[in-house]
C-alpha cells in the first residue's frame, strides 16, 4: 500500500478515438494515483489519461493529498477514491467545459458547407472574370491558371488538409520549442511571444503546405501570363482545412512566401472558412483580405464574394441546413506528445446559451 496519493489536474480534449466525445468537447481531468514516487505517479496518470482517450491541452499540475484533510471532507465519494488510490486503484474523473448536447452515436452537431472551386467559379463570373476555356488550356500546353479577369490571370489554391496532423511537422515543432522553451512540460502552439527570427522559423514549419501552393501558383501564373500577355498575376489562397492556423496568421504566411519566393504574384487574396461548434450551436465564419481600396480586381472579387456568401447561406438555410455534400470540420484542439512534452493548440470555445 502506498503512503502518498498524488492528484493530477489538467485540461484535455478527447482523442479522435474517444468512444463518446468529439475533439472539440474539452474538459478538466482529475486523476488520483497512489505511489510514493512522484515520477512514477505522473507516468501512471499519463497512461490513464491516454487509456481513457484524452489528450492534454495544458500543463499537468500535481499535488499530494493530505490524509487528515481528506478525512475531514463531507464528500464520501472523495474519501473512497482516496482510500482506493492508496491500495493501487487509479481514480479518474472529468468535467466537460460545456454541456455535451452532441455525442458520438447520438444527436449529431451541425456542420457548415465547405467553400470550394465551384463557389469561386460563381464569384469570379459575377465579378466580371471567367474560367479558361478548354481550347486555351490546350494551347498553353502545361501548367495554367484558373481564370482570366481583364488584364490579369487568377489562380485559386485551396488548403484543405490540417497540417498539424502530419507527424514530421509535429516533430519539427517539438525540436523548435525544445530549443526556446527548455524545461517546459507543456507548450502552447502559438506565434505569441516569439522574436522576429523565432516567428519566421515557426511559420516556416507550419507553412510548408502553403509555400508549396504559392510556388505552384507562381508557375501556373507565369505560363498563363505569357499566353494572355497579362500584366498582372493574382492568386487566391483559400484556407478551408488548416483550421489550426487563424486567418491573420494565414494571411501573414501567404504574404511572406509571395514576397520571398516569387515575382509572379502581384496580388495575393486570402480567404478563410471555418466552423466553430459546441455541439448545440454552430457558427460558420468567413474572412476575405486584403480589403484594398483602389485595386479594381480585389474590390470586384470582394464584393462578389460577400454577395455569393449571402446567397449561398440563404440557400443553405432554405434546405433546412442540409448536411449533405462537402462540409467543414469544426475547429478543435490539436494535441500531441513528443519526448514527454505535451503540445497543443487551444482554440476559443463557442459560448453556449445553455451554460448561461
Amino acid at each position: 500500500m502506498s503512503h502518498s496519493v498524488h492528484r493530477f489536474v489538467v485540461r484535455a480534449c478527447p482523442s479522435p478515438e474517444h468512444p463518446k466525445y468529439y475533439p472539440f468537447q474539452t474538459a478538466a481531468l482529475c486523476v488520483f494515483v497512489g505511489k510514493d514516487d512522484q515520477v512514477h505517479a505522473l507516468a501512471s496518470a499519463r497512461r490513464e489519461i491516454g487509456r481513457q482517450n484524452w489528450l492534454p491541452i495544458g500543463e499537468i499540475r500535481s499535488d499530494i493529498l493530505v490524509e487528515r484533510r481528506i478525512h475531514d471532507e463531507t464528500n464520501e465519494s472523495l474519501k473512497i477514491a482516496y482510500e482506493e488510490a492508496k491500495t493501487g486503484k487509479i481514480f479518474f474523473k472529468y468535467e466537460l467545459d460545456q454541456l455535451p448536447m452532441s455525442t458520438k452515436g447520438r444527436l449529431p452537431f451541425m456542420k457548415g458547407p465547405r467553400v470550394g472551386e465551384a463557389f469561386f467559379d460563381r464569384v469570379v463570373n459575377a465579378a466580371g472574370g471567367r474560367r479558361l476555356t478548354k481550347l486555351e488550356i490546350d494551347d498553353i500546353n502545361g501548367l495554367n491558371a484558373d481564370y482570366v479577369f481583364h488584364d490579369a490571370v487568377i489562380e485559386l489554391k485551396d488548403i484543405q488538409e490540417e497540417g498539424l496532423l502530419v507527424a514530421t511537422r509535429q516533430e519539427k515543432l517539438a525540436r523548435f520549442f525544445a530549443a526556446i522553451r527548455a524545461g517546459s512540460s507543456y507548450v502552447s502552439l502559438s506565434a505569441d511571444d516569439l522574436s522576429d527570427s523565432e516567428w519566421r522559423e515557426y511559420v516556416d514549419i507550419l507553412g510548408g503546405p502553403i509555400q508549396t501552393q504559392v510556388k505552384k501558383a507562381a508557375q501556373q501564373l507565369r505560363r498563363s501570363r505569357e499566353y494572355f500577355k497579362s500584366t498582372r498575376g493574382v492568386a487566391i489562397f483559400l484556407n478551408s482545412g488548416y483550421g489550426s492556423i487563424p486567418h491573420d496568421l494565414f494571411e501573414s504566411i501567404v504574404k511572406r512566401y509571395c514576397t520571398k519566393d516569387t515575382k509572379q504574384i502581384d496580388t495575393a487574396i486570402c480567404v478563410s472558412s471555418w466552423l466553430v461548434t459546441n455541439g448545440f450551436e454552430s457558427s460558420v465564419n468567413f474572412a476575405f483580405t486584403p480589403d484594398e481600396e483602389g485595386c479594381d480586381i480585389t474590390s470586384a472579387l470582394e464584393t462578389s464574394f460577400w454577395n455569393e456568401i449571402g446567397s449561398w447561406m440563404l440557400d443553405w438555410s432554405q434546405t433546412g441546413f442540409s448536411q449533405h455534400g462537402e462540409t467543414l470540420q469544426p475547429v478543435a484542439p490539436i494535441a500531441f506528445t513528443v519526448a514527454g512534452i505535451d503540445f497543443s493548440t487551444d482554440p476559443d470555445i463557442l459560448p453556449s446559451q445553455l451554460d448561461e
